[in-house]
């Protein structure tokens, strides 16, 4: 590990009891970043005018300690006011440059891009996510600091509250539908009678030359047939 003296001495590793205000992080990269530049942002740069308006005061005193358990998170009589999201494209852009010169007095090999996996669990480490090492990160929401929130901590349970949730809305929403009765089209109707007690009168033919048809009485049909006259010789 190479360290410059200054940063260095704002490093601290210990049984994470010594102070009443600590903060307990995962690395010396995170134990860096918060007290060379983070720290300051929060309280005085980035951060500064973001609500609530006393989110720096919290950090007041508070000790960055790089976790010798698996515990991680606020320690003591204290908590974050807000969570803070050291990925801000709006943020990166500006200070990418000084985030990894600040990494690499720790590792000297690190890249920007392994040092957003250090930022991103710093985040979740403040905003109270994640809270010991071992353990996959807490899923929150927005308002996530009210007394009464219930943070969701597997996954299998939040699939099963989704579902279950989105069914609920569901029956509640057709609940709300009035149901209307659709009518059984069947083959019998008055259209299709009609169609059935149709009588189709065939034309009849025209008669040939020298051939009468008429009917008898009942109904017969008489084809007669005109006597040809004789030519004489």
């Amino acid at each position: 590990m190479v360290l410059t003296a200054g940063i260095a001495d704002s490093l601290t590793f210990g049984d994470n009891t010594n102070m009443t205000k600590q903060l307990l992080v995962s690395s010396a990269v995170q134990a860096a970043l918060m007290n060379a530049f983070l720290l300051a942002e929060i309280r005085t740069g980035f951060w500064k005018d973001q609500r609530p308006v006393t989110h720096g005061q919290a950090w007041e005193g508070v000790e960055v300690v790089v976790s010798t358990t698996n515990q991680v998170g606020p320690a003591g009589e204290w908590k974050p006011a807000r969570f803070y999201d050291f990925l801000n494209p709006e943020f990166t852009k500006l200070h990418e440059a000084k985030l990894v010169e600040i990494a690499k007095t720790v590792k000297p090999a690190m890249t920007f891009k392994a040092l957003k996996k250090e930022l991103i669990e710093l985040a979740r480490i403040i905003g109270g996510r994640m809270t010991d090492k071992t353990q996959e990160p807490a899923r929150v929401y927005r308002g996530n600091n009210r007394s009464d929130f219930d943070v969701i901590r597997t996954v299998e349970r939040q699939k099963v509250l989704t579902v279950a949730g989105a069914k609920a809305n569901i029956d509640a929403a057709v609940a709300n539908v009035k149901k209307t009765a659709v009518k059984k089209v069947t083959t019998a109707t008055p259209v299709t009678d009609a169609i059935r007690g149709l009588t189709v009168k065939k034309k009849a033919a025209a008669p040939e030359d020298g051939v009468t048809v008429s009917k008898t009485a009942a109904g017969a049909t008489v084809r007669r047939v005109a006597v040809k006259t004789a030519v004489k010789a």
